[in-house]
């Protein structure tokens, strides 16, 4: 008999969970499962959410998905303007990767204050996270680069997903285990904005300062959003149509190669 806590999501259960979505996200929001998609997102502008259809998941992955899904909805700004303003604000030369920032500190945000608000979502985070990393989701385990040699937004970025969920050690020096405490008590979108441009000022000094510098925008062996990603395109450069997209930085089919598609898209 199969535990509790790792029960698979079956089509039957598909409807109480977008019931379960608009419930938490208190408004009658859009919920789609969509079986070609291999990434979970929410559109700020549209209010539409959509999950993907993944062999073999559990509900905890699911919960998961929803519950991060969800926390965008509730508290990422509405819309383009707010993250444009933003992207602007810190380097408009450079949105992609922008958005791969403000994504990292900003999921941490939402995260801690879904679970601030629906208490009981914590555990399914806790196994969610912990699975992922055990089937090798995130394509940590299997990496050839050691975690010390990854970017300083990716290493944030995995500390966060599975450094508190799954207690993998991810490494961060003492100056960068303040930047991550900072990170973990975001409480708004000016504060969200504000920290991401420190990161990505220090980034940009460790790739100055690095004799082999990865830049997250050219090298498929980042992990902006910490794990394989997929999901909505991007129309061009400018960020203003990407900027409405936002997807959880945890999902993604088993198996599947980590790329940095996903910087693509706000939130994703």
């Amino acid at each position: 008999m199969k535990n509790k806590a790792q029960t698979i999501v079956t089509r039957m259960t598909l409807n109480s969970k977008s019931l379960l979505a608009r419930l938490l996200a208190t408004e009658n929001i859009v919920v789609e499962h969509d079986p070609a998609s291999d990434t979970a997102y929410f559109d700020t502008a549209s209010r539409r959410l959509v999950l993907p259809v993944w062999d073999n998941m559990d509900e905890d992955t699911y919960d998961m998905l929803v519950g991060h899904e969800v926390g965008h909805a509730l508290f990422t700004p509405v819309g383009a303007e707010q993250l444009i303003d933003a992207i602007n604000s810190i380097d408009a030369s450079n949105p992609n990767v922008v958005k791969g920032f403000l994504n990292v500190v900003e999921d941490a945000r939402i995260e801690r204050l879904m679970k601030r608000r629906y208490a009981g979502l914590a555990h399914n985070f806790r196994r969610a996270y912990t699975r992922m990393y055990e089937n090798d989701q995130f394509g940590f385990r299997s990496r050839t680069q050691k975690p010390q040699d990854l970017t300083l937004i990716d290493r944030l970025n995995l500390r966060a997903k599975i450094g508190v969920h799954a207690t993998v050690d991810i490494p961060l020096d003492a100056t960068e285990e303040l930047v991550f405490g900072e990170m973990m008590r975001t409480e708004s979108w000016g504060e969200v904005v504000a920290l991401a441009k420190r990161i990505y000022e220090m980034h940009q000094q460790q790739l100055d300062n690095s004799p082999t510098p990865v830049n997250p925008t050219a090298s498929g062996n980042t992990l902006m959003d910490g794990t394989p990603s997929g999901g909505a395109p991007v129309d061009d450069d400018s960020g203003a149509q990407a900027s409405q997209v936002v997807d959880t930085q945890v999902k993604t089919k088993p198996t599947a190669p980590i790329t940095d598609q996903a910087q693509n898209r706000m939130g994703q």
